[in-house]
């Protein structure tokens, strides 16, 4: 278990300035109105069941054959595993942390941690595992293995950082998830993938998130599921919201947009997220539905495309608003509202 350590934060104003410095030595409290935040999804829509049950002791369960989701193919990310699987790209997974022994993604955690909040203090230590099942969902969907059992992901060998900031029933801190985010900076983070959100954000979040941007990590992040049917109408969710963040809503396997993906003026693009098949706690399989979902497909193509060389308009290499426009340009047009899907569906068959 890592040391935990504490830096008592006296007021909220105070927690604004002096938080984020304090971050670098693990040390630090969360302000007393902190804001919760929360899983943009919650509980899976239906599990695979390969045997056994889940969550349960013992072995793991008899693994089933390998199947591609359909949001893989719908994306266009397994016509390029012949040149390019993501070999070399780090992503944390920022949420409920990972199963790192599932079957299917097994060896692909490097490192991990996990923030959690006790009144005003804020910890942190070692246990990053899964206790949920949707952090385990959207690593999955990222990066499970090609190797003939259960799923593979959009970008089969990314390697992962478990960042552990939600608690068993998807909950935390604006507080947790900074420390989240500049942790996993710390620890080589090439992309940050988070299918959470609240609709309102805090200064100690933007700062991490805009620390994140300026250290050429690209952040990706859930646009939320508070949708009513209506582009017109716009539902904010941060850190979906803040500048630079590649901001994602959620498609069905007919390219159209699902009725709760909210709409707003910075959506950059969508992706699958209806009924998403991916690995879940206990070495199962479960279906979910959410821009949760339609995050770690966009956290996927950006893996593939950090393998890229950029367009010489962009210079040697990527950075967040770059990879934010030029997904955008260069998605699938679907006949969406620019304020529902940005450009359009996520195409990761280019690189």
């Amino acid at each position: 278990m890592g040391n935990r350590k504490k830096t008592r934060v006296l007021t909220l104003f105070v927690a604004a300035a002096m938080i984020a410095p304090a971050l670098a030595a693990a040390s630090f409290a969360a302000a007393a109105h902190d804001l919760p935040v929360h899983l943009v999804d919650g509980v899976p829509d239906a599990y695979a069941k390969p045997g056994g049950k889940p969550g349960g002791g013992g072995d793991p369960p008899e693994q089933p054959a390998q199947v591609t989701p359909w949001g893989i193919s719908q994306i266009g990310a397994d016509g390029v595993w012949g040149h390019n699987t993501g070999s070399g790209i780090v992503v944390a997974v920022v949420d409920t942390g990972i199963q790192g022994d599932h079957p299917d993604l097994e060896g692909k955690v490097i490192g991990g941690v996990r923030f959690y909040t006790r009144g005003i203090w804020l910890h942190e230590d070692s246990k990053w595992a899964d206790d949920h099942g949707h952090g385990t969902h959207v690593a999955g969907t990222i990066a499970a293995l090609n190797n003939e059992i259960g799923v593979v992901g959009v970008a089969p060998d990314v390697e992962f950082l478990a960042v552990k900031v939600l608690d068993k029933s998807g909950s935390g801190s604006w507080a947790g998830v900074a420390a989240g985010i500049d942790w996993a900076v710390e620890n080589g983070a090439d992309v940050i993938s988070m299918s959470l959100g609240g609709s309102g954000g805090s200064s100690v979040l933007a700062t991490a998130v805009a620390n994140a941007i300026s250290a050429g990590v690209i952040v990706v992040a859930a646009a939320g599921n508070s949708g009513d049917g209506s582009s017109s109408t716009t539902e904010t969710s941060y850190p979906a919201a803040y500048n630079g963040v590649v901001a994602v809503g959620a498609t069905d396997s007919n390219n159209n947009v699902a009725s709760w993906s909210s709409s707003a003026s910075y959506i950059d693009v969508c992706g699958p997220g209806v009924s998403v098949l991916s690995t879940y706690k206990g070495s199962w399989y479960a279906t979910m539905s959410g821009t949760s979902m339609a995050t770690p497909h966009v956290a996927g193509t950006v893996a593939l495309l950090l393998g890229t060389t950029p367009p010489e308009a962009y210079g040697s290499s990527w950075d967040s608003y770059e990879v934010s426009a030029f997904l955008s340009t260069n998605a699938v047009s679907i006949g969406a509202a620019t304020n529902s899907c940005g450009g359009g569906l996520v195409d990761a068959g280019d690189y």
